[in-house]
């Protein structure tokens, strides 16, 4: 079974995640790692990725760190659920680490607020995530 894949939307409809990509000016090829990232993680259980480099944490309480290395050390700030916690994942926010920092340094933080609004209203703060990559899918 495929996992479900949603991204964290603010209170007036915005997609935060695609506007951190856009405001990081990441460079296409890093969207595309980025994207085949969340692929894996689309099709795995989480305990398989949970003992992989592909997630660390929790970094904050339910909150886990998607992994992405290249030319920019990419961070996806991610729950399990909150909703159905077996089957899927959201997208809380976007960080870049350096020197075992992630920027914005308040994005821990940033993501546990997302997380609680996703849990006091679903259908409001979440949409279905598509990619990064313009190219992709």
């Amino acid at each position: 079974m495929e996992n479900t894949l949603w991204t964290f939307v603010s209170s007036v409809g915005r997609d935060l995640l695609v506007e951190w990509a856009e405001n990081s000016r990441l460079p296409t090829k890093v969207r595309a790692q980025l994207d085949q990232k969340l692929d894996v993680l689309r099709q795995h259980s989480f305990d398989s990725v949970a003992h992989s480099k592909l997630l660390a944490g929790p970094v904050a309480p339910h909150v886990y760190k998607l992994r992405v290395n290249g030319t920019i050390a990419v961070r996806i700030l991610l729950c399990r659920g909150p909703v159905t916690v077996e089957i899927e994942y959201t997208l809380l926010q976007g960080a870049i680490e350096k020197d075992g920092r992630l920027d914005p340094r308040d994005a821990a933080t940033r993501a546990c607020s997302h997380r609680a609004e996703v849990l006091r209203a679903p259908a409001l703060h979440r949409k279905d995530h598509v990619c990064f990559s313009p190219t992709a899918h």
